[in-house]
């Protein structure tokens, strides 16, 4: 397996597109399409954050690796490897992107390599508002923002009050 340091190198005839993107947009389960719920973009061929993505459109896979360190030259935490296109266990679509779209009615987290918030986010992360996802339900104003989390996965149980911070 090549690794985050071999993969930067100039190897003879490889090429690798370093501004693409690996999205994972989830659905309700099963659908692969629909109101979208969750999309998460993750920048490839980079490491950033203790996490190295790779997303090949021609071999249709994409690959997360987690590592111990954070600049990824160190041994692997653990590793996911997924097939490009619709998963209908999940309900989600896994795919290589070129730029990062940002979506309506949705809440937005960005990570950037710069301190400053500057050029392209290597993480970011849009969940939609006022539906249930993952137990939990976000609300938006333009001057606040209420997540609430339910024991039942389609949010009809109790409701608390949630703060991940």
């Amino acid at each position: 397996m090549a690794t985050p340091s071999s993969l930067n190198s100039n190897e003879t005839g490889v090429c690798h597109a370093y501004d693409n993107k690996y999205l994972l947009v989830e659905y309700p389960a099963g659908q692969c399409n629909g109101d979208v719920l969750n999309a998460v973009y993750y920048q490839t061929y980079s490491c950033f954050d203790r996490t190295y993505v790779t997303c090949d459109p021609k071999s249709k896979t994409a690959e997360i690796t987690s590592y111990y360190c954070s600049d990824c030259n160190c041994s692997e935490s653990g590793s996911i490897k997924v097939s490009l296109g619709c998963d209908k266990d999940t309900g989600a679509i896994y795919s290589c992107e070129s730029t990062i779209t940002k979506m309506p009615s949705s809440i937005s987290t960005f990570k950037y390599v710069d301190q400053h918030c500057g050029g392209e986010p290597y993480y970011a992360q849009m969940e939609a508002t006022n539906v249930c996802f993952n137990s939990t339900v976000v609300q938006c104003t333009d001057t606040s923002l209420t997540m609430e989390k339910y024991s039942d996965a389609d949010c009809t149980g109790q409701a608390t009050p949630y703060n991940d911070h």
